[in-house]
């Protein structure tokens, strides 16, 4: 039975792309890490972003999700402890969440016009 009709295959790519989402996170929080000292406390989620487009480019949602929601961690790791539940901090955390539930939305459309674009090709 090879690996392919196992499933082996198909969940070693699949967990690949969430380890790599993970990594992605990873490095954008040493980065941020890495910038506190001169950014402080301004821009936490910012840097989130990329790893969120990166996920959902190379793997696909399931992956940016989990960059997502690690991202969501780690910048709230990086918040000022007494500043974590303000009214300002929650904003952001907020405003994050739309952006990577809209990546995960351009995503969708994406992949919808990619099929409608395989299915024109089929039909000529």
């Amino acid at each position: 039975m090879s690996a392919r009709q196992s499933g082996v295959g198909w969940a070693k790519a699949a967990y690949s792309g969430y380890a790599a989402a993970a990594l992605a996170v990873g490095a954008a929080y040493l980065i941020r890490l890495a910038a506190s000292p001169i950014l402080g406390g301004r821009s936490v989620f910012l840097v989130f972003v990329l790893p969120v487009v990166f996920s959902v480019l190379a793997s696909g949602r399931g992956p940016a999700l989990l960059a997502g929601v690690l991202s969501l961690v780690a910048g709230v790791s990086l918040t000022d402890p007494e500043e974590r539940l303000t009214a300002a901090n929650i904003v952001q955390m907020s405003i994050f969440m739309l952006v990577c539930g809209g990546i995960g939305w351009l995503d969708a459309r994406l992949s919808a016009q990619r099929e409608l674009t395989t299915q024109a090709r089929r039909e000529m």
